[in-house]
This record gives structure tokens, sequence and C-alpha cells, in this order.
């Protein structure tokens, strides 16, 4: 194996690792800068790859959640994968805006309470909402 197959070998592995949050710099390594300027996570595989990211950082631990990594990069919201999966750690914060739809996809995936549970949290009667 010469040189150059050796470093595209190592730079797969990073990829497949860390995703686009891999440095083009360094072998088996983030790069941080990416992590502040790249979107949020879309799917499982990028989560995952998000959190060796940011545990390569060594400010963060191994095994974050899909949720953290999808949250701590900004992509919280109605579109988000986690959210969609039924698995939100905080699905009451997607409430306020929704239309007539959103307000029944959110009914599908947490539970019918999952309305009332928010209302009465914020203060709101459970009828108030149309």
């Amino acid at each position: 194996m010469n040189a150059n197959e050796f470093k595209a070998q190592e730079r797969a592995k990073n990829e497949a690792k860390f995703g686009r949050w891999a440095s083009t710099l360094k072998i088996d390594a983030a790069d941080p800068m990416k992590l502040f300027f790249e979107q949020a996570p879309r799917n499982e595989l990028e989560a995952a790859q998000h959190g060796n990211a940011l545990a390569n950082t060594g400010n963060y631990p191994v095994g974050t959640s899909e949720c953290f990594n999808v949250g701590i990069s900004g992509g919280c919201g109605p579109d988000c994968f986690v959210y969609k999966k039924g698995q939100c750690g905080e699905p009451q914060e997607m409430l306020p805006g929704m239309d007539t739809d959103g307000l029944k996809l959110h009914a599908e995936l947490y539970g019918p309470n999952a309305l009332a549970q928010a209302d009465a949290a914020c203060g709101v009667s459970p009828g108030a909402m149309g």
C-alpha cells in the first residue's frame, strides 16, 4: 500500500466515524468548526456520527441521544426525524404555531392526552385551541 492509498483509507474511516463532521486535515478526528456550521443531523446515522464528533472534541460524553444531537445543533422542530419517530424528549415545544394537521400528527405520535397536558403546562384551558 502506498502513501496515497493509506491516506484514502484513513479518510474513509474518518468519514464513516464522523460523517460530514469529519476533519479533512487530521486522522481519527472531527472538525470542531463543522460542528458549529453544518446543519443538524437528519437521520439516525448522522445523529450517531454527530455524537461521535461531539465526543471527539472532549467536551461531551460518548453516547449522547439522537434528540440531544439534533437539539444541540439547532434542529428541533416539527420536521425533526426524532420528533416524527415519536421519541422527542420535549414534544410540547413543537406545539406553538402548529396548524391543524400538525396538531393531529402530534396527538398520533404522543397520545391523545399530549395536547391537554401541554395546554395545562402552559396555563391554557383544554378547549381554547381551535
